[in-house]
């Protein structure tokens, strides 16, 4: 049986997620302590980090950089 929830898309997923990640890497202070990357760099990288359920950060940046 098919479910009556809607399902959402990674296109319409990241449409959502784009609007408030940004908002949270302008937050003041956000990059005080970035030297390499913006903080939403940071926070999209988490996110995927958190989406995907990887067991440490190393095996989310071993699947960015493949």
């Amino acid at each position: 049986m098919l479910s009556s929830q809607p399902v959402i898309h990674q296109r319409q997923f990241r449409r959502f997620l784009a609007p408030l990640v940004e908002a949270a890497g302008q937050t003041p202070g956000a990059d005080r302590y970035r030297k390499v990357f913006p903080a939403t760099a940071h926070l999209w990288t988490l996110l995927l980090h958190v989406l995907h359920g990887a067991g440490s950060l190393r095996q989310t940046h071993a699947i960015l950089s493949a």
